[in-house]
């Protein structure tokens, strides 16, 4: 039964990501009606595979919909129009693998590994490079970065207690990892966020990557008082060749590369940021597999996670979808002018709005919450300070109250990877990292409220 129940997610997970492109291009009542079908016939198909939460959160949206339905009389005809902007999400998640399987194939992060062979003299100097390699492997390969991130340091840190090294590394990595997603191309909380506040991502780029920075160079200084500690170098010396150092330029000409290639693609087919990602995530991917000579393997490869983790992304299309037809039965609603209205106090103090929405997403994380589920409901709620407050302000405040949590929320994947790897509490990592996550949060909403 549950090898049956793969296929079929399998089959129709990818035939709802290709009506949807198919839908973009080809608008027809047919189609739309089939992307319709195939949408609750996958909200059916994720209910009995999908964790707990998600179970109970996708119920919960459902339930709600449906009666806000019943009660303003609103036709259910027009579903398939609040399943588009869900999709594109999944979309997104659907090809994702795709990039991935480029980094595995072209050897680009055991080219990353790599930089930390060095001989440095300090731990400070090491933390800075950990804190640096965790973030490059985090644009391109997100929580596997945290992993290999993880394997590697481990090795350079012979010499030094078991206590400081496990903190050492859950400081380094998680930080490194949240820098990189706050502003990543690929990362689908902004994504979602884009949807929410129809902020291009384009607008958002410039100050998410101002953010990521300042905090990266501040961190590091901050982690260079680990020179004090006594260390006896690292484990081995720099291992590479001139084909490592070209792959070590080539890893950010791949991404800049690949900025350029959707900017064009958004800009022909005059779609959104996101929309333009997925479509040209794939072809981009294959043509650089091929340049590297490498394109079977990246076939075979990209063929075999295809099948792997399609199946297992019930728990984001069961939360996605059930959220988009909840926003798209509330927006049509009675409700949203009681909200605006019980709401209208704290629109003359934005800040305050901005600051509860950073402590509200990490308090969540602490409840064992999933962010994406918090951020699908602050979505809602956002929605009325879209016309009073500047959408780029909201549109930071999301990305950066949802990507806080990574470092300091105990039950966020992120921390239970680091806390799998370490073998020590959640809760210790997550005291380790608490004050950055609040500076990040805080900075967050201060950047949000100068863009006023």
């Amino acid at each position: 039964m549950g090898k049956r129940s793969g296929h079929a997610r399998l089959f129709f997970y990818s035939l709802l990501v290709a009506l949807y492109f198919l839908t973009l291009f080809f608008p027809s009542r047919v189609l739309r009606d089939a992307f319709g079908l195939v949408g609750v016939i996958c909200i059916l198909l994720s209910f009995p595979g999908a964790d707990r939460l998600y179970r109970m959160a996708g119920f919960l949206f459902l339930t709600a919909g449906i009666g806000i339905a019943w009660l303003e009389g609103i036709s259910l005809q027009n579903v398939p129009d609040h399943l588009a902007s869900p999709v594109m999400l999944l979309a997104l998640l659907f090809v994702l693998p795709f990039f991935q399987s480029l980094m595995k194939v072209g050897a680009f992060e055991r080219t990353l590994n790599r930089m930390l062979s060095v001989r440095v003299d300090h731990l400070g100097k090491l933390y800075i490079r950990g804190s640096l390699v965790s973030y490059l492997l985090t644009v391109f390969l997100f929580f596997a970065a945290i992993p290999i991130a993880h394997d590697l340091l481990k090795r350079n840190l012979a010499g030094i207690s078991s206590s400081l090294q496990k903190k050492f590394l859950s400081r380094a990595i998680l930080r490194g990892f949240a820098l990189g997603t706050v502003w990543s191309p690929l990362e689908v909380l902004i994504a979602l966020v884009a949807e929410m506040t129809r902020v291009d991502y384009t607008a958002m780029l410039p100050w998410l990557l101002l953010f990521s920075l300042a905090l990266l160079l501040a961190d590091g200084a901050a982690g260079y008082r680990y020179r004090a500690v006594e260390w006896g170098g690292c484990a081995r010396e720099l291992v590479g060749d001139d084909r490592d150092r070209r792959r070590l330029i080539l890893l950010p000409a791949v991404l800049v590369f690949f900025m350029g290639f959707v900017l064009l693609v958004q800009s022909l087919l005059e779609i959104r940021f996101f929309t333009a990602v997925t479509l040209a995530m794939v072809p981009y991917a294959a043509v650089w597999a091929a340049l590297l000579g490498r394109l079977k393997r990246y076939v075979k490869h990209s063929y075999s996670t295809w099948k792997r983790e399609t199946p297992r992304m019930q728990n984001m299309v069961l939360l996605f979808l059930s959220v988009g037809f909840f926003n798209g039965m509330i927006q049509q609603s009675a409700a949203m002018d009681g909200l605006q209205s019980l709401l209208h106090r704290v629109e003359d103090m934005p800040l305050l709005l901005f600051l509860i929405i950073q402590l509200f997403m990490l308090g969540m994380t602490f409840l064992g919450i999933s962010t994406l589920v918090t951020l699908s409901l602050v979505g809602v709620f956002i929605q009325p300070f879209l016309e009073s407050i500047h959408p780029l302000s909201l549109a930071v405040v999301l990305v950066t109250s949802s990507v806080a949590p990574d470092v300091a929320g105990p039950y966020n994947s992120t921390v239970m990877l680091m806390s799998e790897r370490t073998g020590i509490s959640p809760y210790r990592i997550s005291r380790w990292n608490l004050g950055f996550s609040l500076v990040f949060g805080g900075l967050g909403a201060g950047l949000a409220y100068m863009l006023l």
